[in-house]
């Protein structure tokens, strides 16, 4: 099996079911575990990620308004990995590269990959999406293990953080960046919570 991860979140779900070796391509945000660097990267972005969040927020709210692409596929480096999968996501389009680009190139590319979505909102449907992507790939007893794995830590950092008393925990404000201020969002709040803030 051959596996093409188009977002971070996707290759860390491949390498904890044990499948490092089935990856024969990556996105250019994927960097953990550091042993994936060694890999074709399939997608570049055109966001000026070294500039102000300023600059950043007006370049992506442009990009939007016209419709057009922030990352793109790098369809000769994705030609080249023949992937038998490609992990994705259909969440957000300023995150990776858009479900349209994908499903455009799914159509074009020789081997036929299948495609697999991630959509998670919550903590719980992370943790499901990690379960989908073993069974997916026919590995549901490490996809069990995974899931047993991350509830057990779960449940171990909210036995830590339960004895912190109310007036106590931090006041936290999650910040996705600055200029203007945007709140993140999805499961972002429940890890503040469970950490105790």
């Amino acid at each position: 099996m051959r596996i093409v991860t188009l977002l971070p979140s996707a290759t860390e779900i491949v390498c904890a079911l044990g499948l490092e070796d089935k990856l024969v391509g990556i996105s250019h945000s994927c960097d953990y575990p550091p042993s994936v660097r060694r890999l074709p990267v399939v997608t570049r972005t055109l966001v000026p990620y070294t500039a102000g969040s300023d600059v950043i927020d007006s370049f992506v709210r442009n990009h939007l308004t016209e419709h057009t692409a922030l990352y793109e596929l790098d369809m000769q480096a994705l030609e080249a990995a023949a992937p038998d999968v490609i992990i994705s996501q259909a969440l957000c389009d300023v995150c990776a590269v858009s479900t349209g680009d994908v499903l455009s190139a799914l159509d074009s590319l020789p081997s036929r990959p299948t495609l697999i979505d991630l959509e998670p909102n919550t903590l719980d449907e992370v943790f499901d999406d990690c379960v989908r992507v073993g069974n997916s790939l026919g590995h549901r007893n490490a996809a069990s293990r995974l899931l047993h794995d991350l509830r057990t830590r779960r449940s171990m950092i909210a036995e830590r953080t339960a004895s912190i008393a109310r007036g106590k925990r931090p006041n936290v404000a999650f910040l996705e960046w600055l200029i203007p201020p945007f709140s993140g969002g999805h499961w972002n709040p429940e890890m503040v919570a469970l950490a105790g803030g």
